[in-house]
C-alpha cells in the first residue's frame, strides 16, 4: 500500500515537473502586442492549457466586456481588450494559475488616420559619407604593385566619413583632401556596420605624377519606388517598406539628405517564374522637388512631403495593427499604367505574428485579373504600395517571390509608423 502511494506521489510529481517544463518552454518570457487606443481588439495570448493573466497597472482597460484585471485564458481562447489610454500595459502570465511564466506587453497606439499613397516617386539620395565600392591595386612610380586602402584595412562596404578631421560626403571630397596630403599619412574614420573604425593611410605616387589610394567610392543613389502613406498632422511620408541598399555592397545607404520627385512610367516588364519583373521609369520635372528625405531604414524611406497631390484620391483611413489583420481578402494601391494609382484585389494567405520589426509580416497573393495581365503580379517598383483591408491601412508591399511573381510579402503598418516617428 505504501509503495503504491509512493508510486502515485512520484507519478504526480513527475507530471507536475513536466507540466512546468512544458509551460516554461512553450510560453515565451516576453511578447509585444499592439492595439489601437479606444478600439476593441481581439488578441491571442501565449498560453499553455490554462493560464491566469493579470493587469497590475491602474489602467483604463476593458477585457471581454468587463473591468476585471485578473482573468483565465485557455489555449483555444482569444480575448477582446480595449484600452482608453496610450502607453504600455504589462500582462503577467501564470500557467495553471500559479506558475509565473513571463509577461506580455500590450502597446496602446494612438487612433490615427493616414492618407494612403500609391503614387510612383523618383528618389534622389546623397550619402552621409562615401560608400567604398571597390579597391584597386596600382603600380607605383617605383614599379611596386600595391593598394594603400587595402593595406590600411579598408573593406568594400565601409563608409568613409572623415579624413584628417574633415567631414567627407562626396567622392570629390576624397580627391580634394588627399591631393592636399600627398606623402603625409592621413587619418581616416569609417563605419563598418555599427562599428566605428580609425585607420591611417598613405597615398602612393604613380607614373603620371599623381597620388592615389586605390579606393573607389559612391556618393549618391537614385531609383523609383511607391509612396505608402502621408500623415497630415506630422507632415511626414513613408514609402518602400524596406531600405534602399547600395547595389554593389548591399549595405543600407546612410542618408545625408535627398529628395523625391515625380516619376513617369516608361514600361512594365512582366514578372515570370525565376525572373522578377520591374516598372521602368524616369524622373519627371527632376528639378521640381516634391519632398525631402530624412531617413533610410530597414523598414522604409521617410521624409517630409511638400506636394500632397501625390496621394491616392481617398479620405484618410484608420490604421489596423497586426492583431486586427486577418487572412483573406484585401487590396493594394499601386500605379502601374502611367495614369494614377488604382486599387487591386489580393489575398492575404498567411499572417506571421511578430514580436519585433520585420519586413515580411504577411504573405500576399495577387488575384486581380487586370493587374496580373499588366504585370504578372508584384514587380520591382511596387514596393511601398499600401495594403488596405476592411477600410483600414494594414501595411505595405515589400518583396516579390522570385519563383512566383503572383506572390510577395508585406510589412505591418505599425512598424512603419514607428519608424516615421508618428
Amino acid at each position: 500500500m505504501k509503495n503504491r502511494k509512493k508510486s502515485i506521489i512520484a507519478t504526480v510529481s513527475t507530471l507536475v515537473v513536466l507540466a512546468i517544463a512544458f509551460a516554461v518552454l512553450f510560453i515565451p518570457a516576453n511578447k509585444d502586442i499592439y492595439i489601437v487606443q479606444g478600439r476593441e481588439t481581439e488578441i491571442n495570448l501565449p498560453v499553455f492549457l490554462q493560464t491566469q493573466a493579470s493587469i497590475e497597472e491602474d489602467e483604463a482597460v476593458n477585457v471581454n466586456g468587463g473591468t476585471e484585471k485578473t482573468f483565465t485564458v485557455r489555449s483555444e481562447d482569444s480575448i477582446k481588450i480595449t484600452a482608453q489610454e496610450r502607453g504600455t500595459i504589462s500582462v503577467k502570465l501564470k500557467a495553471f494559475g500559479f506558475i509565473p511564466v513571463g509577461s506580455v506587453n500590450v502597446h496602446v497606439l494612438p487612433d490615427i488616420s493616414l492618407c494612403p499613397g500609391g503614387w510612383l516617386i523618383g528618389i534622389k539620395m546623397n550619402t552621409r559619407g562615401v560608400i567604398v565600392v571597390g579597391l584597386e591595386e596600382m603600380q607605383t612610380s617605383e614599379g611596386e604593385v600595391v593598394c594603400p586602402a587595402k593595406l590600411a584595412g579598408i573593406e568594400v562596404g565601409d563608409v568613409l566619413y572623415e579624413i584628417n578631421g574633415e567631414e567627407v560626403n562626396t567622392a570629390d571630397d576624397v580627391k580634394r583632401l588627399f591631393a592636399g596630403v600627398q606623402k603625409k599619412p592621413a587619418q581616416l574614420r569609417l563605419k563598418r556596420g555599427k562599428e566605428d573604425i580609425k585607420t591611417e593611410i598613405s597615398a602612393v605616387l604613380l607614373d603620371d605624377n599623381t597620388y592615389k589610394i586605390g579606393l573607389w567610392a559612391r556618393d549618391n543613389i537614385a531609383g523609383i519606388g511607391t509612396m505608402t502613406f502621408y500623415d497630415e498632422n506630422k507632415e511626414v511620408f513613408a514609402s518602400l517598406g524596406h531600405s534602399i541598399n547600395d547595389v554593389t555592397t548591399g549595405i543600407v545607404v546612410p542618408v545625408k539628405d535627398g529628395s523625391i520627385v515625380n516619376a513617369h512610367i516608361l514600361s512594365v516588364v512582366e514578372g515570370q517564374g525565376g525572373t522578377p519583373g520591374e516598372i521602368r521609369g524616369i524622373f519627371y520635372d527632376e528639378d521640381e522637388e516634391i519632398g525631402t528625405l530624412t531617413a533610410n531604414t530597414e523598414y522604409g524611406l521617410y521624409g517630409k512631403l511638400d506636394d500632397v497631390a501625390l496621394l491616392y484620391e481617398s479620405d484618410p483611413l484608420p490604421i489596423a495593427t497586426q492583431s486586427e489583420v486577418k487572412e483573406g481578402a484585401a487590396q493594394i494601391i499601386s500605379m502601374v499604367d502611367g495614369e494614377a494609382p488604382k486599387a487591386y484585389d489580393i489575398v492575404i494567405e498567411k499572417k506571421y505574428n511578430q514580436k519585433t520589426k520585420d519586413q515580411k509580416g504577411m504573405l500576399l497573393r495577387v488575384v486581380d485579373e487586370e493587374l496580373l495581365a499588366k504585370t504578372g503580379g508584384i514587380v520591382q517598383g511596387m514596393s511601398g504600395s499600401p495594403i488596405i483591408q476592411d477600410g483600414k491601412i494594414i501595411g505595405a508591399v515589400t518583396h516579390v517571390l522570385v519563383n512566383d511573381p503572383t506572390k510577395g510579402y508585406g510589412i505591418f503598418v505599425e512598424w512603419m509608423i514607428n519608424e516615421a516617428g508618428i
